[in-house]
């Protein structure tokens, strides 16, 4: 994978590092570009214009994981921007000794200007959610179909956490074991979230610039 400039491509070739680090078969992320941002996810299938979700393990009825992101530089060349993100747990289906495409079992995605952009879908059947939408007098909605919020536009789950979550929650138990992969997680998670809170000091600096001036600090405006 090319790790030059654009930064989205660094993007790319770190997150290919972090998920060879954590899972036991070999991972390879594709980058596709096109006139309305950057790309990028498991094995691109060109034929049907879609990433193929990635295997888990060797088995073969291996979970799959769902890695989606939509990325663009900005002009300077010195950040990028997730414009939008899916990642989620898919369940492989045969029918009549044939695969089927693979069922959902939880989406976590993200779409910069949706309210809310940060949600997760759950694919479950819920005979609670049928009767809250008949006493509320409305047509039933499948649970799938809903978009919890989980987040906001800056502070949102990443894909670390997702991965933490299926460790922690045992739904997968087959991870590398020669590679601290759950500190490099948090790592990135907290790199991510420094990265964010500056992103905020930026977006409200005149009023972080009053807390600080309130907590004792000298805080003095730029030279104009």
């Amino acid at each position: 994978m090319n790790t030059e400039h654009p930064l989205s491509h660094v993007f790319a070739a770190e997150l290919e590092e972090f998920l060879a680090a954590a899972l036991p078969r070999p991972v390879e992320l594709a980058v596709v570009e096109g006139d309305d941002g950057i790309r990028v996810g498991g094995a691109w299938d060109a034929g049907a214009r879609k990433f193929v979700p990635i295997p888990l393990d060797e088995t073969a009825t291996s979970l799959l994981l769902r890695v989606e992101f939509k990325l663009a530089d900005d002009r300077s060349g010195e950040f990028f921007r997730v414009l939008n993100s899916t990642f989620g747990l898919l369940i492989p289906v045969e029918k009549g000794g044939k695969a089927k495409d693979p069922v959902p079992l939880v989406r976590v995605e993200f779409e910069r200007g949706q309210t809310p952009p940060a949600h997760i879908h759950f694919h479950t059947s819920s005979s609670t959610l049928g009767w809250v939408y008949g006493r509320a007098g409305g047509a039933y909605r499948r649970a799938e179909d809903l978009h919890f919020p989980i987040g906001s536009q800056r502070f949102r789950p990443t894909i670390e956490e997702f991965l933490l979550f299926l460790d922690q929650e045992r739904l997968f138990r087959g991870w590398r074991s020669d590679t601290d992969w759950r500190s490099q997680a948090r790592r990135r998670m907290a790199e991510y979230e420094q990265r964010q809170a500056l992103a905020m000091v930026a977006h409200y600096a005149e009023d972080i610039a009053g807390e600080l001036r309130r907590l004792g600090w000298s805080v003095a405006p730029p030279l104009t």
